[in-house]
């Protein structure tokens, strides 16, 4: 719920929502990259980035790939 709070109005959502491909080594970076900043309480440029190209917000990630 924090990173909710901290983090949600702060992905901007211009593109259509495309998830994380899990099957592949860069997907499972990525996002263990935006897991990591969530956990830490700060979500980097890299981690902002990452949502924003995926068109997904904070709320979003965590349903699809767990909590932080």
């Amino acid at each position: 719920m924090d990173a909710i709070k901290m983090f949600g109005d702060a992905i901007a959502l211009d593109v259509e929502e495309e998830p994380f491909d899990t099957t592949s080594e860069m997907g499972r970076a990525c996002i263990d990259i935006i897991k990591k900043g969530l956990k830490e309480r700060n979500l980097t440029f890299t981690g902002k980035r990452l949502l924003e190209q995926h068109g997904m917000s904070v709320a979003r990630f965590i349903e699809l790939y767990g909590k932080v």
